[in-house]
């Protein structure tokens, strides 16, 4: 434990304490008022737009700034987007557009843990004044020696994280005829997130509850990338018919890795460094999915009157077997205006029936079609448990979640009937649907 030099009153944290008004020397304090804060936002931008008869540009920068009703929490979030056009030819134009931001905040803790903010204050007899947070020796003075004074823990016991974001994209669409259109689109989205979590010596929240002091460390990365390219084909069959027919496909590419590193034990106050602990631990992770989808949607009318839609998609997952990684879901729905076909009295405005019928397939989470091996970790349900590595030796058990090579995409089928009605120059009117 660390040195309080008799600084913590460890008391109870079963009662309110004696009653105030009957007790001399004692008075109350709103706690609950001299805690919270009241939050300030603040949005300032500036943005620039303009172009040519070909090329149309806008630029644009802000800043978010935002301090939180708890104390030491606040968020600065700076964004600059971009986009632009620019027509090559009358039937063919290209652009793009991209969004950076940075977002810095410090946040507090959560949860119930011994450092939690509402677990120390909700708690907190109204006899002791929350503002008595530290001791001159830096330690955490607190009403209940288990528990973290709130205002302690939002000063010395933050949450910061720093996240770098880019994602945007380009494209290019083309008519070669008036009844063609090809777009075809690239993009990605990657962000960073530095992530830091501290706890003072003195904190109880540190993972043993020994109070020697932590710093944790964990790394975000995620970086996805996308395509899409669509075909679309307009014809009319006389003057009745229209018919609309969308092909494409669709290609999305995800990689994430994390890296955490946590540092106990630290010997000097304030610097939260892994070379300033004794207990040092690292772990890292991966995930990587890649999906393949080749679709279409077919649309066509018969006077206004009646209508049809038709899709399908064919997906490739990695997330399945090599072997067993295709799925195909369809859908169709019809819509009838029934005034369009038969004469209805003339208080009678609108009449419309429609039902569908669609699928929608699933891929699993990825690495769920084998079983692993997992360094295993073992709890009691009173301690924090021991995992490996454990007294210098690393060691690796098969998972306790087994893998499934068959695995088949999670399938969601809908059904549904509906009509809409309209009376009285629309002063009356139902809209009523049934699905499963």
């Amino acid at each position: 434990m660390f040195d309080t030099n008799d600084d913590v009153d460890y008391g109870v944290s079963s009662t309110w304490g004696p009653e105030i008004s009957k007790t001399p020397g004692l008075q109350a304090y709103d706690n609950n008022k001299s805690f919270f804060n009241t939050g300030q936002n603040y949005n300032n931008q500036l943005s620039i737009d303009g172009g040519t008869e070909s090329t149309m540009y806008r630029f644009s920068i802000s800043n978010f700034n935002s301090s939180g009703v708890i104390p030491n929490s606040k968020l600065n979030r700076t964004t600059v987007r971009l986009a632009s056009e620019h027509k090559l030819t009358d039937k063919v134009k290209v652009g793009t557009s991209m969004s950076y931001s940075n977002t810095r905040s410090t946040k507090p803790q959560n949860g119930s843990n011994l450092s939690g903010i509402m677990l120390g204050l909700l708690r907190m007899p109204a006899s002791y004044d929350i503002n008595n947070y530290e001791y001159d020796n830096g330690n955490v003075q607190t009403y209940f020696g288990l528990y973290d004074n709130p205002l302690y823990t939002a000063f010395n016991n933050p949450f910061n994280d720093n996240v770098n974001r880019i994602f945007g994209n380009t494209y290019i669409n083309a008519d070669p005829t008036k009844w063609l259109n090809i777009t075809y689109k690239v993009g990605i989205d990657n962000y960073s997130d530095e992530r830091r979590q501290v706890y003072h010596k003195s904190s109880a929240g540190d993972d043993n509850t020994l109070r020697y002091g932590q710093v944790n460390y964990d790394n975000v990365n995620s970086f996805q990338m996308y395509s899409d390219l669509l075909i679309t084909g307009k014809k009319d069959f006389g003057k009745d018919i229209h018919t609309t027919l969308t092909l494409g496909n669709n290609i999305w590419n995800s990689n994430f890795t994390s890296v955490f590193s946590r540092g106990r034990d630290l010997i000097i106050d304030d610097f939260y460094n892994l070379g300033n602990s004794i207990d040092r631990y690292a772990s890292n992770s991966s995930e990587k999915i890649r999906t393949y989808a080749g679709f279409f949607n077919f649309e066509a009318d018969w006077k206004s009157a009646i209508f049809l839609t038709v899709t399908g998609r064919n997906e490739w997952s990695s997330t399945f077997d090599a072997n067993k990684n295709s799925f195909f879901y369809p859908s169709a729905n019809v819509s009838i205006v029934v005034n369009e076909l038969v004469k209805l009295p003339s208080w009678f405005d609108f009449f419309k029936v429609r039902g569908a019928v669609a699928q929608s397939g699933i891929s699993p989470s990825p690495y769920r079609n084998k079983t692993y091996f997992t360094q295993p970790f073992f709890a009691d349900g009173f301690t924090n448990g021991n995992s490996f590595p454990f007294l210098g030796q690393v060691g690796y058990g098969i998972s306790n979640v087994k893998g499934t090579p068959n695995l088949l995409p999670e399938r969601v089928i809908g059904n549904e009937i509906g009509t809409e009605l309209k009376f009285f120059r629309g002063k009356l009117g139902f809209d009523v649907t049934y699905y499963n």
